[in-house]
């Protein structure tokens, strides 16, 4: 049985369980610091709308917390309800 970690927007965590309806938006990770990216939220301080998706950001973004690279940042395995 397939179990997925959920994190929602109010901040809650939980687990689904395989075949669950999920949301298609992606958290993205930076390896450096540990700062997350929800495609879902956005990231409205640095410009970037809800919505957006990762490989719509430029190129040259960088971590907000510690300025690492946009590669430097890693997919990490969510799931929503």
């Amino acid at each position: 049985m397939t179990m997925l970690v959920v994190h929602t927007a109010g901040g809650g965590v939980g687990l689904l369980k395989g075949g669950t309806s999920v949301s298609d938006y992606k958290l993205y990770q930076c390896v450096q610091c540990g700062f997350e990216y929800d495609e879902e939220l956005g990231w409205p301080d640095e410009g970037i709308a809800p919505g957006t998706r990762w490989e719509d950001i430029p190129e040259d973004w960088s971590c907000p917390d510690c300025g690492a690279a946009k590669t430097d940042f890693v997919m990490v395995e969510v799931a929503r309800s």
